[in-house]
C-alpha cells in the first residue's frame, strides 16, 4: 500500500480531481519526480498530475472550485487553481523530435498511458501513480513499465531508448543535476551514448536557448561542483562550440574574491563557457576607474572582467565602488548654485576627492564645506 503524507489542501484537490475524473471516465495519474522521490523517501514538494485523455476537455468538467488560470494549447496542459494553489495537468501524449535538440512536437493527444511513457527522459522519471477513490481515501496504484523503482535502488540513470540523447541532449545535464541532487549516475550504455553524441553533436536545428537554460538550471544545484563535473565528461559542448581551456584554480580565485553567491556563480560559471573575448582597460585615476567600471552591472561581471584580464584594478574598484556622495543636485541649487555643467565638475571634484582618500569619512556638511571651498560663490 502506498500513501503519500500531503497537507489536508493538497489531499482535498487531489480528491476532487479524482472523484470528477472517475464520474467522467478519465484517469488520473501523478507522474515523474513526485514519484521518484516518494522512492528516494526525500519531501515531495511538487505534484505534476498527468490524465489519460485530453486535459484541457477535462479541466471542463471539474467543479468551479477548481479554476482554470491558463492553457497550453500546443501541449495540451492547463493550469488550474485551488485555494490559492495552482497545479498543472498535462494530457497524455506522443511527442517527435524532428531534429536533434530541437523543441519536440506533439503528435497526439489522449494516448493510452503506455505511449506517454515513451517520451519520459529517465527510467527513474518513468514511473506513475494511478490514483483513485475508496471511502473518500485516496489511493495510489503504481505503474512502472521500465522497471524504474529497481533504477532507483540502484541510484542508476537509464534512458528509455539508444536515440535519446539525440532527441533531446538536456537530458544529459538533467542527468548530471540527479547525480548531485540524488547521488545517481549513468549506466555503462548511457555512458556510451553519451559519448557516442558528444562527438557527433548537430547543432543546426538545435534549440541553445531551451539547453543554456537547462545548463544553468542545472549549474544552480552546486555551481563549482557541477560545472567541474560538466566540464570534466565534456557535457558543456553542448552549449558550446569551441573547445576552451579552463583555469580552475583562476575560477575557484575568483568566485572567493568576489564573494559570489550561489546564483551569482552561476552567471559567473555560464560567462566563462560563452568565453567571451574582454579587453583589459587602462585608467589614469581613481575617478576613471570609477566611471569604467560602472558600466559592468554585476559582481559577475566584474568576476569575469577580471577572469579573463587578471587586471587588479577591478580589485581597487571593488574596495570603493559603493562610495557615494550626498549631495544632489537640489542641494547645489539652495546653496545658490547655478544648474549647468558646473554641476558635473562639482559632483566629478567630490567623487575624485572621496575615491582619493578612502580613509576621511565626510557626512553631508562635510561634502558642503568642501564644495564651498573648491566653488566659491561671488
Amino acid at each position: 500500500m502506498y500513501k503519500f503524507n500531503f497537507d489536508k489542501k493538497l489531499n482535498d484537490f487531489l480528491s476532487i480531481v479524482v472523484k470528477c475524473a472517475s464520474e467522467c471516465n478519465f484517469n488520473v495519474y501523478i507522474v515523474g519526480g513526485a514519484v521518484r522521490d516518494y522512492f528516494l523517501n526525500v519531501p515531495v514538494k511538487d505534484i505534476d498530475l498527468i490524465v489519460e485523455g485530453n486535459a484541457l476537455e477535462f479541466s471542463k468538467l471539474l467543479p468551479e472550485c477548481i479554476k482554470i488560470k491558463s492553457i497550453h494549447k500546443d501541449f495540451a496542459t492547463v493550469k488550474v487553481e485551488y485555494e490559492d494553489i495552482t497545479f498543472d495537468i498535462a494530457s497524455t501524449r506522443i511527442e517527435k523530435y524532428s531534429y536533434s535538440g530541437c523543441l519536440p512536437q506533439v503528435t497526439k493527444v489522449g494516448v493510452d498511458i503506455k505511449k506517454d511513457v515513451t517520451r519520459r527522459d529517465f527510467t527513474v522519471n518513468s514511473l506513475y501513480f494511478k490514483l483513485s477513490l475508496a471511502d473518500n481515501t485516496l489511493n495510489y496504484e503504481l505503474i512502472d513499465f521500465y522497471s524504474g523503482v529497481g533504477d532507483i535502488s540502484k541510484k542508476e540513470l537509464k534512458v528509455l531508448h539508444n536515440k535519446s540523447y539525440i532527441d533531446d541532449p538536456t537530458r544529459i545535464l538533467r542527468g548530471a543535476g540527479l547525480k548531485y541532487r540524488f547521488g545517481f549516475d549513468f549506466s555503462n550504455n548511457d555512458k556510451k551514448l553519451i559519448s557516442d553524441y558528444l562527438d557527433n553533436i548537430n547543432r543546426d536545428n538545435m534549440s541553445v536557448d531551451r539547453c543554456e537554460t537547462v545548463f544553468y538550471d542545472t549549474l544552480l544545484i552546486s555551481p563549482l561542483k557541477v560545472f567541474n563535473e560538466l566540464v570534466a565528461n565534456n557535457y558543456y559542448r553542448i552549449i558550446s562550440p569551441e573547445e576552451i581551456n579552463f583555469d580552475f584554480n583562476r575560477i575557484k580565485k575568483c568566485i572567493d574574491m568576489f564573494n559570489l553567491e550561489n546564483s551569482e556563480q552561476a552567471d559567473f560559471l555560464m560567462k566563462i563557457i560563452a568565453d567571451k573575448p574582454v579587453d583589459a582597460v587602462s585608467f589614469k585615476t581613481n575617478l576613471e576607474m570609477f566611471h569604467g567600471f560602472k558600466k559592468y552591472k554585476t559582481i559577475e561581471e566584474l568576476a569575469y572582467y577580471y577572469y579573463k584580464t587578471q587586471d587588479c584594478s577591478v580589485v581597487k574598484y571593488l574596495s570603493f565602488k559603493d562610495i557615494k556622495i550626498y549631495l544632489n543636485g537640489d542641494d547645489l541649487i539652495n546653496l545658490g548654485y547655478t544648474q549647468g555643467k558646473l554641476f558635473s565638475e562639482i559632483f566629478n571634484r567630490l567623487y575624485a576627492y572621496k575615491l582619493d582618500n578612502t580613509d576621511k569619512i565626510m557626512n553631508k556638511n562635510d561634502e558642503i564645506k568642501f564644495v564651498k571651498t573648491l566653488f566659491p560663490i561671488n
